[in-house]
């Protein structure tokens, strides 16, 4: 498919742009809207061989007020495919070729199921206090414009406001009226929630995930959609009919794979706080297991499972391990302990180290002041203690000395 370009650009980048390595500046610039199945199909193989461009997506967002929750795809993801050009169909990329989900789309995700839960409570006949309250939380994290209080229909005679669409318009002005005593006095808000971009995270130390982990961190793979009525969707004549003559025509467009787990951020603003952030995660996670997220969620696209819980005690253990290996930076060798080992039978000697030629679980000794010393006792004070035994790899205190040396590196 051939490429238009200016011609510096072309000396720089090849003829088709075969030099570009960059996904997000190919798929940006040099896609061609009008391109048919076989050159579009060419051009989105390129698109497929072309990786991103750091190993890994940068953490924008972390810090103690940033809550996170985690998200596994169980099927494949759409994302933008509104879209009428190639560089569109499909999904988003930032400037380093990553796929990540927009900040509006998880929180009409969110809004959704918030939404819902408005409508399960109203159904439930439940307590006027506590269906006015939870109508205040909603509109507290997602926000509200002047008309969401206002009974109004659109052209289709249908609601224009959800929330009066929730609460059904026979209980909107008692429970409205009691909802906006919690609430700023203003016609508009923000919203008290900020919800950020997602980007996927590598999960690689994480255990038991529900669904295995793609072949390819930070792949995309093609899909096909299949039109069989083009003619009759297309047409605006009146008389037109779904007729099963029609050839079918295959679209292909990038998606990402299932598996991929996404980190999703939400930030307080003003006006909100930590429970405002609290309750979104618990609207966003029902929301993405249940409504899904992106295009053709009806047919199974852009459903997520909660790994929330495995990716953060994952996070836990390795901060956990981080802090114990800062700390055993700062040991000391216990002098007491030393003078006690140099003044040691070698039998006693032996008994204090063997139990070390184990793996650290099944170390029965946990101090790790006197591990550290044992170590420095081996490594500098007696060099030469057990020499046999240190010189055969498959000796006891061989293993020993190896297993300590690892989890106190010099």
């Amino acid at each position: 498919m051939p490429i238009f370009f200016p011609g510096d650009t072309q000396a720089v980048l090849g003829a088709n742009a075969e030099k570009c390595d960059s996904r997000s500046l190919y798929m940006d610039r040099f896609a061609d809207p009008g391109a048919k199945k076989g050159d579009r199909d060419q051009w989105f193989d390129e698109v497929l061989r072309r990786d991103v461009a750091v190993s890994k997506p940068l953490d924008r967002f972390s810090g103690k007020s940033v809550a996170a929750c985690y998200g596994q795809l169980r099927s494949r993801l759409i994302v933008n495919i509104a879209g009428g050009v190639m560089e569109n169909a499909g999904l988003c990329v930032d400037r380093f070729g990553w796929p990540y989900i927009p900040g509006s789309a998880i929180k009409g995700c969110a809004r959704r199921a918030a939404i819902q839960s408005l409508i399960d409570a109203q159904d439930a006949n439940p307590d006027f206090v506590k269906l006015a309250r939870l109508l205040a939380n909603v509109a507290l994290v997602f926000g509200w414009g002047e008309g969401e209080w206002k009974v109004e229909l659109n052209d289709a005679r249908k609601l224009k406001s959800d929330f009066v669409y929730a609460i059904g318009q026979d209980l909107w002005p008692q429970v409205s009226e009691a909802a906006q005593k919690h609430l700023p006095k203003t016609n508009h808000f923000a919203g008290g929630v900020s919800f950020l971009p997602a980007y996927p995270i590598d999960p690689k130390n994480v255990k038991n995930l529900p669904i295995p982990l793609p072949e390819r961190f930070s792949a995309l793979e093609m899909d096909i959609l299949t039109y069989h009525h083009g003619h009759y969707y297309s047409s605006s004549d009146a008389t037109k009919v779904a007729a099963d003559i029609e050839e079918a025509v295959p679209m292909s467009f990038p998606t990402v794979p299932m598996g991929h787990v996404f980190k999703f951020c939400l930030l307080p603003l003003s006006g909100g706080g930590a429970e405002c952030t609290d309750q979104a995660r618990v609207w966003l996670m029902e929301g993405l297991q249940t409504f899904g997220l992106g295009a053709k969620t009806s047919a199974g696209y852009g459903w997520f499972v909660d790994v929330t819980a495995l990716v953060q005690g994952a996070l836990d253990l390795e901060q956990q391990s981080a802090m114990a290996a800062q700390l055993r930076k700062s040991l000391e060798p216990d002098q007491t302990f030393l003078t006690r080992l140099s003044a040691m039978k070698e039998a006693d000697l032996r008994g204090i180290i063997n139990p070390y030629h184990y793996e650290e679980a099944n170390w029965t000794q946990k101090n790790e002041q006197e591990q550290y010393t044992l170590l420095h006792f081996l490594r500098v004070t007696a060099p030469e203690v057990l020499r046999p035994d240190r010189d055969n790899p498959k000796s006891k205190i061989a293993k020993a000395i190896s297993n300590l040396a690892k989890k106190f590196p010099a």
